[in-house]
């Protein structure tokens, strides 16, 4: 396992010994986003993985289930992640890039080495040039009609990416990654634990987890692993 974390000089790496020893290579890196303000940018980073294959997940996804078999299910694909099916509940149309058959969710992602270094490479500069590509306009305005930063113009580099130059694409359904929909208190939890894994968002995190624990069909060993019912929301990408 190779993990990089980005982090300032002085980060209490103590804290998450169980985690390093686990690895195979650990590497520190300053962040990236200093000057722009956008995490995101430390995706740069992800050129320097040395896998065959690389899961990036946002620290606010659980587990329920093993990696293993979804990987072989996506065994041909160069890269796999969801639908990002909210974008068109918020007016997203086709047409603002009619290349990207289907936005792609950019929190969880199970890629190819190839198509990561490609990926990678393009950034952060693409996480720019998005908002001033005329062939963009609309998808621009669109995303800044979203949120004011154009905050999710990430998974929109990354989806462009994923569509472009022959990549094989797969879709992970919902037995394979359940995006959090409707908040917390919308959903059944029983749903969530038929999944391999669940994306929760940051600022939904406690309140899943509060979920979680409150499910009876919660297995034991899940609920062990679970953290402390007041925990902070958990930050970053892994």
């Amino acid at each position: 396992m190779h993990v990089i974390i980005v982090a300032e000089p002085g980060w209490p790496a103590a804290r998450h010994r169980s985690l390093l020893e686990l690895a195979d290579l650990v590497e520190t890196v300053p962040p990236r986003h200093r000057a722009s303000g956008y995490f995101q940018d430390n995706c740069v980073y992800l050129r320097r993985v040395r896998t065959e294959r690389v899961l990036y997940l946002d620290s606010d996804t659980i587990f329920f289930g093993p990696v293993r078999p979804l990987a072989d299910r996506f065994a041909e694909a160069d890269v796999a992640a969801c639908a990002n099916r909210w974008v068109f509940r918020r007016g997203y149309d086709l047409a603002y890039a009619p290349e990207i058959e289907m936005p792609l969710n950019g929190g969880v992602i199970l890629m190819r080495h190839e198509f990561c270094r490609h990926w990678a490479g393009l950034l952060p500069e693409r996480h720019g040039s998005l908002l001033t590509d005329p062939l963009r306009a609309n998808l621009a305005a669109w995303l800044r009609s979203v949120t004011p930063d154009a905050y999710h113009r990430h998974e929109f580099a990354f989806s462009e990416a994923a569509w472009s130059g022959g990549w094989r694409v797969g879709l992970l359904g919902p037995l394979d990654c359940r995006v959090l929909t409707s908040g917390p208190d919308h959903e059944d939890p029983r749903r969530w634990l038929a999944s391999t894994m669940f994306h929760t968002y940051g600022g939904q995190w406690a309140r899943c987890v509060q979920r979680l624990r409150a499910e009876p069909s919660t297995p034991g060993w899940l609920r062990a692993l679970l953290p402390p019912e007041h925990s902070p929301r958990p930050g970053g990408r892994a």
